[in-house]
């Protein structure tokens, strides 16, 4: 018995030593992940939110854009849900210039996937959007909104 309490007593010790040997080699690695955090801070981003909502019946049509913008470039998310019909939704990507985005639309609408040139004017309210043949129904203005 006192042999085997006296194994557990120092594979114990054995054990908690090793834990706080780990313990100071994480603290100096996140001590140099941080110095490499201030002296390397990551990109930027901003993020633009707008919506339009138009009540049908007890349900809701929605427009909706959501951009994020980091140094020269933009990419984000344009979609359009309607309460009863087939929802369109798609990612964009492109540069911007002078609050325009000039952007390539990849889609998919009614089980069909299409990919068109868009432009995002964002404003202090609102962000235009437009591009592509008038029947896809891309033109829109849309109201800011928090994100």
């Amino acid at each position: 018995m006192r042999k085997t309490l006296g194994r557990l007593s120092i594979t114990f010790l054995i054990v908690l030593l090793l834990s706080s040997c780990s313990d100071d080699n994480n603290d100096i690695a996140e001590k140099q992940i941080s110095d490499i955090s201030v002296e390397n801070p990551p990109a930027s981003s901003v993020r633009h939110c707008f919506r339009n909502e138009y009540p049908i019946d007890d349900n809701m049509d929605v427009e909706e854009l959501i951009v994020e913008i980091s140094d020269n470039h933009a990419t984000g998310q344009f979609n359009w849900i309607p309460a009863y019909k087939d929802k369109r939704l798609g990612r964009f990507s492109g540069p911007i210039q002078d609050n325009t985005i000039t952007a390539s639309y990849n889609f998919e609408q009614e089980g069909l996937s299409d990919t068109v040139t868009i432009t995002i004017s964002i404003e202090e309210e609102k962000a235009v959007v437009a591009g592509g043949p008038p029947e896809i129904g891309l033109n829109v203005t849309l109201v800011r909104v928090g994100c």
